[in-house]
């Protein structure tokens, strides 16, 4: 939770509802949410999943990267073989940091019809 002109973000429980409220945000973020918006229990074990694929996702990639590391650390004269293969973790982190802020943003604005 920061304040200012950043971001914030905090969860109140509410009966079998979770209430958030979010926002001012800065340019080149998530869409400004101006207002408490609630999400059902659905929605949010919903969100709550894909949170645990993005995480396991995000750590199966970091540690190809780290292996990739050890292996340059131990043989440097691998180093253009293991360039090319670094930077496909990387994309995928990439895509998979897209994919999960597209989903809460769908969540947190309901444009996904909920």
């Amino acid at each position: 939770m920061r304040s200012g002109n950043s971001f914030f973000f905090r969860s109140l429980q509410s009966g079998k509802q979770l209430d958030f409220a979010a926002g001012p945000y800065q340019s080149g973020q998530m869409a400004v949410i101006n207002q408490a918006v609630t999400l059902s229990p659905e929605k949010v074990t919903e969100l709550n999943l894909k949170l645990s694929e993005f995480r396991h996702d995000v750590n199966n990639h970091l540690a190809l990267m780290i292996a990739a590391a050890e292996l340059l650390r131990r043989k440097p004269e691998i180093a253009p073989k293991i360039a090319v293969s670094l930077s496909d973790p990387a994309k995928k982190i990439t895509e998979a940091v897209r994919i999960f802020s597209c989903d809460v943003e769908q969540a947190l604005l309901g444009s996904d019809g909920n």
